[in-house]
């Protein structure tokens, strides 16, 4: 008898485990890197990213309202994943120095989440017709070839 209802409370236990795992997922916002050209996904650039509280990355570096901050390589879609913690922070903060213009953007979370954003080449226009989605960024630039990185090299 006491065996049968151990058995009972450990499935429901199980049953709530895992159907309310949906409901504390964490969140998290999808960062694609594309050729302002082709279009095509830019696959193994290093990229930081740093999520911070505050109306400036400057005063939010000063007074160490930093969140969180993560380096990772695109994968072969082009695609970093950054977690996004609790409480969410007010803004994030995009770099790579992989790319022809470096790219370095502060963008509110708050536009990320709700409807996402599309960050053009900095100097030519593309033709790409493309739009974010609500979680996503989408950057359009072109991967730095091994010629420009050797020209960084040399002092």
């Amino acid at each position: 008898m006491y065996f049968t209802k151990s058995i009972r409370l450990l499935f429901a236990l199980l049953v709530v485990l895992v159907f309310a795992q949906p409901m504390y997922a964490q969140q998290e916002i999808t960062i694609r890197f594309l050729d302002f050209r082709s279009g095509k996904a830019i696959q193994k650039i290093d990229v930081l990213s740093i999520l911070w509280d505050g109306s400036s990355f400057k005063a939010a570096a000063q007074d160490g309202r930093l969140v969180s901050r993560v380096s990772a390589k695109t994968d072969k879609n082009g695609v970093i994943r950054i977690p996004i913690p609790e409480p969410i922070p007010t803004h994030v903060s995009i770099s790579s120095l992989d790319t022809v213009n470096p790219v370095s953007v502060e963008i509110k979370l708050a536009d990320i989440l709700n409807s996402g954003v599309l960050i053009p080449h900095k100097r030519e226009k593309s033709n790409l017709q493309l739009s974010a989605t609500a979680g996503q960024i989408i950057i359009l630039t072109q991967k730095l070839g091994v010629a420009g990185k050797l020209a960084l090299e040399i002092p």
